[in-house]
């Protein structure tokens, strides 16, 4: 609050968050004083000026971590005299909503450019081949078949949108109950062993038929699993190998998959998980993808207590392991205890 010769008042305690220059053993304080930013004065003077309620959204750059607040400031005249008296100034705290509208921004912008990318490649594609500028049959058929790769690329992405609506929403439908990993691991070979063998890359398995079992749904496991095991394929060097690795870790199942590919440079280490990331080298400017796959293995890996770690060089590779908890058997945990 406000007097009417323009001095702060009257504050509480959560008004020192914003207004750090305020001093509690100070009964009385200058506006332009103690009021930062200028915003915010600004518009308490015009506010007392005016003798009219003003609202307005202010950016609080002086603090350490950027904030916005929501600043509405009301006269107060005395009833009867019309005398002023003050101001009264609410501030309401709207950082995380302009976070989220500002999320929402740059998701809508990455879809955007996601889907038009390929279908104007898809639209070239056919202008060509309607307008009979191409007619050999050969060529033809390369392009529907790179139009099909697009269109490929395009479901991939819906799919991944999708997957990442449902966990935001909380209406993915699983079953859980105890899985083996050994088998996951093989079912998810097998579906990747035609893509791997087009860019002449083998798999080595280390992966014991023993391991414990983990409770988790089983499109969730192949999934996480997949979206591994095909970045492998396609961040690898022709020729490369992948090497995964399975084995029990104290209460935890403990995969890795190492390929033998470009790597991801420490940048690219810091923002791995992030919705749409994908770094942008020579190397892999003619790789496909989303930018979804590891923030959906995060996603899905925090939903089971789980975590991920990425390790990689540059020209060398990357190693990605990943931790579940395994399901515990009442006589192993007994045992354990004993120990």
């Amino acid at each position: 609050m406000a007097n009417a010769e323009g001095s702060l008042v009257l504050w509480n305690p959560a008004a020192l968050r914003v207004l750090p220059r305020c001093d509690p053993e100070v009964a009385v304080c200058a506006l332009e004083q103690v009021i930062e930013p200028l915003a915010l004065l600004e518009l308490m003077t015009e506010a007392a000026t005016q003798h009219k309620r003003l609202t307005r959204e202010i950016e609080l750059g002086h603090l350490r971590e950027p904030a916005w607040i929501l600043a509405d400031t009301s006269p107060v005249v005395e009833s009867g005299s019309g005398v002023f008296l003050g101001t009264v100034t609410l501030l309401r705290d709207i950082t995380e909503l302009k976070r989220v509208v500002q999320d929402m921004a740059q998701f809508v912008n990455m879809v955007a450019h996601e889907l038009r990318a390929p279908l104007a490649a898809i639209d070239g594609y056919l202008a060509l081949m309607q307008e009979g500028i191409v007619q050999d049959p050969a060529k033809q058929g390369e392009m529907v078949g790179r139009s099909r790769e697009r269109l490929k690329a395009l479901l991939d992405l819906v799919s991944d949108l999708l997957n990442v609506a449902r966990m935001e929403a909380g209406t993915v439908r699983r079953e859980i109950v105890p899985r083996s990993l050994a088998d996951a691991i093989g079912e998810v070979v097998d579906i990747m062993t035609p893509l791997a063998a087009n860019r002449q890359v083998s798999f080595q398995l280390s992966v014991p038929d023993h391991l414990p079992p983990v409770e988790a749904d089983r499109e969730e496991l192949i999934r996480l699993l997949n979206n591994l095991v095909s970045n492998a394929i396609k961040y690898n060097r022709e020729g490369g190998e992948i090497r995964i690795t399975g084995e029990r870790e104290g209460p935890y199942v403990r995969v890795s998959v190492a390929d033998t590919g470009i790597g991801i440079s420490e940048d690219g280490l810091q923002r791995l998980f992030s919705e749409f990331f994908r770094e942008k080298r020579s190397e892999n400017r003619y790789v496909t993808g989303t930018g979804l796959g590891l923030s959906i293995v995060k996603r899905i890996l925090d939903f089971y207590h789980g975590r991920v770690e990425a390790q990689s060089t540059l020209g060398e590779g990357t190693i990605f392991t990943i931790w579940l908890p395994r399901k515990f058997q009442k006589g192993t945990a007994d045992a354990e205890r004993a120990l």
